[in-house]
């Protein structure tokens, strides 16, 4: 066993936890994009489902004293549900692409 004279550090045992970081890692990765790919299925087939959604804002258009109008205005959020089909193929090719690894 070697040692570092100045920290006074096993260089064996640093190797060997530097080989159990990278493999570790790599596992981690797999893990990961096999999760995001998960994710992005999901959101592709949310996509598909709803192909969009509306928020409504308030907006005051008169105030005068006790007397106050307000103004309700729709605001319209849509999207193709070929985004969802393009997500949820996205998807698949990356846990696919997981898989064989």
């Amino acid at each position: 066993m070697l040692q570092n004279g100045r920290n006074g550090i096993n260089l064996c045992n640093s190797k060997k936890i530097d080989f159990i970081k990278s493999v570790s890692s790599k596992n981690r990765k797999n893990v990961n994009m096999k999760n995001v790919g998960i994710v992005i299925i999901v959101i592709g087939i949310l996509m598909i489902a709803y192909t969009g959604f509306n928020f409504i804002t308030k907006e005051k258009v008169v105030d005068v004293g006790p007397i106050e109008i307000n103004k309700e205005e729709n605001h319209p959020v849509q999207w193709s549900p070929i985004v969802g089909v393009v997500l949820v193929v996205g998807g698949i090719v990356l846990f696919a692409a997981n898989r064989k690894n």
